[in-house]
């Protein structure tokens, strides 16, 4: 898998340098849409002095509104402005690792159905009966499990079956093990310590908030700890741009068959299905997501069923900017008050509803009873 991935970045050194181009690829070029993309990129400006630092894509009824990198996005010795600088995702190893299982299912090579035992030697009783299902399902399960039954099922290196299965068929150019150590310095995570953050160890989703606290999380930016990847195996990277190919990739059947992707995407226990967590915004609109954290690293995928909408972010701090991020997104994209706004503007009117009637089962307000009981009258007292 290494050739493809180092001739995907030599080929888009190539052409970046070979002059200005008037037409701007939104997935391969930092692109922003007048309307949402705009709106959304304001606020993502001022968080970024705060310490706000990533990649962001928002696709919209198939529209790209926002495709930029904020911040410290930049990795040292790569040019600035550049989306498809690698993002180390190690974190998402085991999701790729579940698609490529999936895709063997297609080919007869093996079945979620299958016990363990059919596939590994030495296991002890308990695991030998366990199956892949219940490896797929398990968000604690190792990574380094599901690609050593890939390697078993398919005879081949790991990394080679799931570029033929997954990232070439997608088209992600630019996702897979860097090609060298000496690349692979480049890519980073930014560690920041909770202790920083003091009694803000998690950034609400609320703008006012951080921008209230502003200068606080600047300050606890500041003194984040970079986290230099790759020093003893070559990382696995990806860009938000090859993840978006990969979700246009889902959408057909270019990598999963209909029933492949019913497995992938229903859930099965809890909201949860094989890494996806289902739930709803608070505008009502379903949410699919995928989550993951690395070492100074944060992941979101974020699928909108019924909205056709996904909103990818690949964060180089661990400092919490996830939430916060993802809650602007989906109140700059969808409509519609907050059910959080709905649900307290319905607790204020049962609460005069149910006040009113107490006070005229009463005789006379609560107000005016507790007001005898504190400042009792002269004639009361004698």
């Amino acid at each position: 898998m290494r050739p493809p991935v180092l001739l995907g970045w030599l080929l888009a050194g190539l052409f970046a340098g070979s002059g200005p181009s008037d037409a701007v690829d939104p997935l391969r070029e930092e692109f922003v849409q007048e309307g949402i993309g705009s709106r959304l990129d304001a606020t993502l400006t001022r968080w970024a002095g705060y310490g706000f630092s990533g990649t962001v894509l928002l696709e919209r009824g198939g529209v790209i509104w926002l495709h930029k990198s904020y911040g410290e996005a930049y990795p040292a010795g790569t040019p600035e402005g550049r989306t498809d600088s690698p993002f180390p995702a190690d974190p998402m190893l085991g999701q790729f690792a579940t698609l490529t299982i999936l895709r063997l299912e297609i080919e007869s090579r093996l079945s979620t159905t299958d016990r363990l035992g059919v596939h590994f030697d030495g296991l002890p009783e308990s695991d030998r009966q366990r199956t892949i299902h219940d490896l797929l399902r398990d968000r604690a399960t190792d990574p380094a499990l599901l690609l050593q039954l890939i390697a078993k099922s398919t005879g081949e290196r790991p990394d080679s079956a799931l570029h033929a299965r997954i990232l070439a068929p997608a088209k992600m150019r630019f996702t897979g093990r860097m090609p060298g150590s000496s690349d692979a310095g480049i890519v980073r995570g930014r560690h920041v310590e909770e202790s920083t953050l003091r009694s803000i160890s998690r950034l609400p989703g609320s703008g006012w908030w951080i921008d209230r606290f502003g200068g606080s999380l600047a300050r606890a930016a500041s003194k984040a700890r970079d986290v230099p990847l790759g020093a003893e195996e070559p990382p696995f990277v990806t860009t938000a741009g090859d993840l978006y190919q990969l979700e246009l990739a889902l959408r057909g059947d270019a990598v999963l068959t209909t029933d492949a992707k019913q497995k992938l995407f229903n859930p099965i226990s809890n909201d949860r299905s094989y890494g996806w967590l289902f739930e709803r915004t608070t505008q009502g609109t379903s949410r699919v997501a995928y989550e993951a954290q690395g070492n100074g690293t944060e992941i979101g995928f974020y699928r909108y069923p019924d909205d056709q909408t996904v909103l990818i972010l690949l964060l180089d701090t661990d400092m919490g900017w996830r939430r916060p991020v993802r809650d602007l997104a989906e109140r700059t994209t969808f409509s519609g008050r907050s059910i959080w706004i709905v649900a307290a503007a319905a607790a204020v009117i049962l609460y005069f509803i149910l006040r009113t009637a107490m006070d005229r089962r009463l005789g006379e307000s609560v107000f005016r009873r507790r007001l005898k009981r504190r400042f009792p009258s002269r004639n009361s007292r004698g």
